[in-house]
Parts: structure tokens; C-alpha cells; sequence
């Protein structure tokens, strides 16, 4: 590693990362990553993902079929130590229902704590964009609580549109969609 390298990393400005698709027995793991980033949130005042302290059995439901269905991806550092997790899907009934427009949807998107600051964010958007457009998916859906302005505000930066809202039994959501180039 060079004295740059060194520096950057010092200072949170790289780590290299890597995907890996999450295994049906690893579930707990996802579930301990939502209960930190709803801990996380909380400890910020924001108002989201509280029901991951303390899930309701269809909540765990959905986490355990995106488990079963290969959706979810462990993201990991050169240490092999997981720094976080996210879900693709290629149909969201819940969130979105019936859609005409072939699209992804990213769900779950958890990055822990001692890991924020190294930009994972982006290097998973860009890993999830790069996945679609191999398989001649050129849109990118996805949803956040409406009330984390901060949250919205990010995924608008990344070039997400506004597309709409919907009452979810948790919040009222923000959908956001993204052509990808």
C-alpha cells in the first residue's frame, strides 16, 4: 500500500469492498444488521426503521424470503469482515405493485456504523446499476422514509426521481426511480 493509500484510508476515503450473495442460513446476520442501522437512526433522532428493534413476525417474513430467494448481498472488506448488506429484487408488488417497465429494486440497504465515511453507499449503487445493466435492466427503483430529509436528499444527489408516495404500515414512503445510463 502506498504512503497515498495509507493517508486515504487513514482518513475513511477508500476501502476496498466486495459483494457476495448472503447464504438462507445467514439470516440472523441480515436481521443484526437491521436492528444497528434502526439503533443507528434512532441515535440520530431520526424517526425510521424502529420496527427492526423489535420486528413483528411478517417483518422477519420478508426479510427471510429475500434470504431464501438469493436477493440479499453481504458486502465485505478486504478483510473478509462485513461492513453491511443490501437486497436487489426484479419485482416489489409491496412497495411499487404491478409494473409494466421491467425494472430493479433496492431494499435493506444497511452500512454499519464503524464503517460509514468510506463512500460504500455509492460503490453499491454502482455495483447494483452495473448488475442490471448486464441483464438489460436500465431502471433502478427504490424507497426511503419520507420523513428522513437527509435520506431523500442523498438519493436525489445520486439522480433519483421523485415517482410517487405510499402508506406502508411503518411510514409513509418516498418512491424514487433512476434511469440508468
Amino acid at each position: 500500500m502506498s504512503n497515498i493509500e495509507a493517508f486515504a484510508k487513514q482518513f475513511k476515503l477508500i476501502m476496498n469492498i466486495h459483494f457476495r450473495k448472503a447464504e438462507p442460513h445467514e439470516l440472523q446476520a441480515g436481521l443484526d444488521f437491521l436492528k444497528q442501522a434502526a439503533e443507528k437512526l434512532k441515535a440520530k433522532n431520526i424517526n425510521q426503521w424502529r420496527f427492526w428493534l423489535n420486528p413483528s413476525e411478517s417483518d422477519i417474513a420478508w426479510i427471510k424470503s429475500g434470504f431464501d430467494n438469493s436477493e440479499f448481498y453481504f458486502i465485505e472488506n478486504e478483510n473478509k469482515e462485513s461492513v453491511g448488506m443490501f437486497r436487489i429484487m426484479y419485482s416489489d408488488i409491496t412497495y411499487w405493485g404491478v409494473q409494466e417497465k421491467q425494472a430493479g429494486y433496492l431494499h435493506s440497504l444497511v452500512v454499519l456504523k464503524k464503517f460509514e465515511g468510506y463512500h460504500i453507499g455509492s460503490k453499491v449503487f454502482d455495483y447494483v446499476e452495473t448488475t442490471l445493466k448486464g441483464q438489460n435492466i436500465f431502471l433502478l427503483r427504490l424507497d426511503c422514509n419520507a420523513s428522513n430529509a437527509f435520506l431523500c436528499k442523498y438519493y436525489e444527489n445520486l439522480g433519483f426521481k421523485k415517482s410517487g408516495t405510499i402508506q406502508m404500515r411503518h411510514a409513509l414512503n418516498q418512491l424514487y426511480e433512476k434511469q440508468i445510463l
